[in-house]
């Protein structure tokens, strides 16, 4: 929401949304809620929705999270470290949220499966290597040209 006015501005044609994975995230070894309550998440996105239609005639691409690697994620040292956790079924939930709202979508969480295979994410478990980048560039733009 803080940034849509920039891309807004931008006057696009297509925009391409891909969020949701930080307001999955959770914090402790025994996380009990998000950081994003998936209502407001809702809300966010019903927000950035009325915002683009009413100030732009760009058409858009809504993408859902990945899921991620639990385990991984839960023993990096540098997530660890800082409590950050993500469970995939908050990050279905967002899924959902996006699944289940206007416009198309591409459902990045189903068809990388969760977890994704272990050769696209790095060791945190949560960022894609170079073959999970180039698997998400190619299911955008498969999902994308039977839009077009």
């Amino acid at each position: 929401l803080v940034r849509v006015r920039e891309i807004t501005d931008a006057r696009p044609d297509w925009i391409l949304f891909l969020f949701g994975t930080n307001d999955a995230r959770t914090q402790g070894p025994h996380p009990t809620k998000t950081l994003v309550h998936h209502e407001e998440t809702a809300r966010n996105i019903a927000e950035l929705r009325q915002r683009v239609s009413r100030e732009t005639k760009a058409s858009c691409v809504w993408i859902t999270p990945p899921a991620v690697n639990e385990a991984q994620v839960a023993t990096h040292p540098g997530l660890a470290r800082f409590g950050v956790r993500f469970r995939n079924q908050d990050l279905e939930r967002v899924a959902k949220i996006i699944r289940d709202g206007d416009g198309p979508v591409i459902d990045a969480f189903s068809i990388l499966g969760s977890p994704p295979p272990s050769d696209f994410l790095i060791s945190d478990g949560l960022h894609f290597t170079l073959a999970g980048q180039k698997q998400m560039a190619f299911e955008v733009i498969r999902g994308w040209s039977k839009l077009k």
